[in-house]
């Protein structure tokens, strides 16, 4: 079955924390799949309640992220290597810094014949070796058509400032 892709924007709020400690307000791009948000069904893999996971995609649209996301949109449609051994690729990160150390949800990506196919989705880091990737075998694969598929993420890079 075919998937659908789009990319809506979204917004990680920030908030003052106690001691004086706060998390920055993000704007990213959500990854839409078939009408879903991957964000929200990350968050119902891990259990988390909603509004609760804090992760930011890698279409991050701060000016911070800029340079990253635009190298993100060439990792997502196979022109660059991919984030993690495997061949792997990041699609949620940390909202605070955006460094892999701090864990990222990633997934195989790859073409095949006339569609693109994101499958085994984890969580990984770039200092442990090993994806984990129980809690999310609810996920995927998603296939999707080569030419919707590009459109969305070229789409996606025009949307970046």
């Amino acid at each position: 079955m075919i998937s659908t892709l789009r990319l809506e924007p979204r917004i990680r709020k920030g908030e003052l924390l106690a001691e004086g400690a706060f998390k920055t307000q993000r704007t990213f791009l959500d990854f839409i799949i078939s009408g879903r948000s991957l964000l929200d069904a990350v968050a119902d893999c891990e259990a988390v309640k909603p509004g609760v996971l804090d992760r930011m995609s890698v279409l991050a649209t701060d000016s911070v992220f800029i340079t990253s996301s635009r190298e993100a949109v060439l990792r997502l449609l196979l022109q660059a290597p991919g984030d993690f051994p495997n061949n792997r690729r990041a699609l949620f990160i940390c909202p605070e810094c955006g460094d892999l150390g701090c864990g990222a949800i990633s997934a195989v990506i790859e073409k095949v014949d006339a569609t693109f196919v994101w499958r085994e989705f984890g969580y990984e880091n770039n200092w442990e070796d090993g994806v984990q990737r129980d809690e999310y075998n609810a996920l995927g694969p998603f296939v999707f058509s080569c030419e919707a598929y590009e459109n969305a993420l070229r789409e996606a890079h025009g949307r970046l400032p």
